[in-house]
């Protein structure tokens, strides 16, 4: 038999670089490195090149389950196109509605949507106060050596 008999399943990415960048550097290339997930239980690990005809393709970014296709025999693996979260257009849909529907919430509404905070920052913040560090810059101008210390 010829040709490669492409089955649905899961897939985690684990890493990504880029292999090469346009010259007007617009366009990279990337390969990443996937965990499998067949519907037999099947884990295994591949290297999954972006797709070669990518008009809608966005990249995906490391830690995220997408859909992928796979060949059972060689265990050659691609990047299903039609996975609605390695589309585009319907990222961009996403970000519109999102706009959008921060923009109908009454003003004083929490900040949320792409402008949020990310996260890992509060998480890195929290660990630098444990640790004693400043995390918010000082409200006034540098103190001068022997100046803003008291002694008991």
């Amino acid at each position: 038999m010829f040709g490669k008999h492409w089955t649905p399943a899961q897939g985690t990415v684990v890493d990504r670089r880029t292999v090469k960048t346009t010259g007007d550097g617009l366009v990279s290339i990337c390969e990443f490195v996937v965990d499998v997930r067949t519907p037999d239980g099947e884990l295994f690990r591949a290297k999954v090149d972006t797709p070669r005809i990518a008009i809608n393709f966005k990249d995906p970014t490391v830690g995220m389950v997408v859909q992928v296709e796979y060949d059972p025999a060689s265990h050659k693996v691609r990047f299903d196109k039609d996975d609605p979260t390695l589309s585009m257009k319907a990222h961009n849909k996403s970000r519109h509605s999102s706009f959008d529907a921060v923009l109908e919430q009454p003003a004083g509404s929490p900040i949320v949507g792409t402008q949020a905070l990310d996260p890992r920052i509060a998480q890195v913040q929290a660990l630098l106060r444990a640790v004693g560090a400043e995390t918010e810059p000082p409200e006034s101008g540098p103190v001068a050596p022997g100046e803003g210390t008291t002694t008991a």
